[in-house]
């Protein structure tokens, strides 16, 4: 869908998308250590303390993502220039880099989120919620956006916010609703 925007489009696109992994790299490590804090935690029998570490996890996710979110968004071009010289490359991928930070509180929730819900054995919600995400939200809404607004490369960017923030509330939503306390998960993992 990006490719039929044209090369420039797709290279600011790959641009954008590579910057952002050095923040999604650190939300990723938090939802390893999410994973291990929770696991740890149903093991010794403190399920109790899931949510309230769950929430503390999140907070320091935001401030580190956040920080290093903010510098990317004042300073677009420190990081697209790893990447490339091609201003009109550079030019087109300083936007999506900025909207696409925007999306990384959500997708610091997804990360954290889904390292709990790992962590207490559920495997299968942040598989689904991610292939609906992806499968449902993310792709039709770029077919939409692209081929029926004036959007252009935009339009990628956007959804991808979008969906950021859809996983983010089913995840947030799982999480509130202590499935492993209700349900007796925990005792059939």
């Amino acid at each position: 869908l990006v490719a039929k925007l044209g090369p420039h489009a797709l290279a600011a696109y790959a641009v954008s998308v590579n910057s952002l992994s050095f923040v999604l790299l650190i939300g990723m490590g938090f939802m390893a250590a999410t994973l291990a804090l929770t696991g740890q935690q149903v093991g010794a029998g403190f399920e109790n303390r899931i949510v309230q570490t769950a929430h503390r996890t999140l907070r320091l996710a935001w401030v580190l993502m956040g920080s290093l979110s903010i510098s990317f968004f004042l300073w677009p071009q420190a990081v697209l220039g790893l990447f490339t010289k091609d201003t009109t490359v550079l030019s087109l991928a300083q936007f999506g880099l900025r909207l696409l930070v925007l999306g990384i509180p959500f997708e610091a929730i997804n990360q954290v989120y889904t390292g709990v819900i790992r962590g207490v054995g559920d495997t299968h919600y942040p598989m689904w919620f991610t292939t609906l995400g992806h499968w449902l939200i993310r792709i039709p809404l770029i077919f939409i956006l692209i081929e029926f607004t004036n959007l252009g490369l935009r339009s990628v960017w956007l959804a991808m916010v979008l969906e950021m923030a859809f996983r983010a509330s089913l995840n947030s939503w799982r999480l509130r609703s202590n499935f492993w306390l209700q349900n007796n998960h925990l005792q059939s993992s």
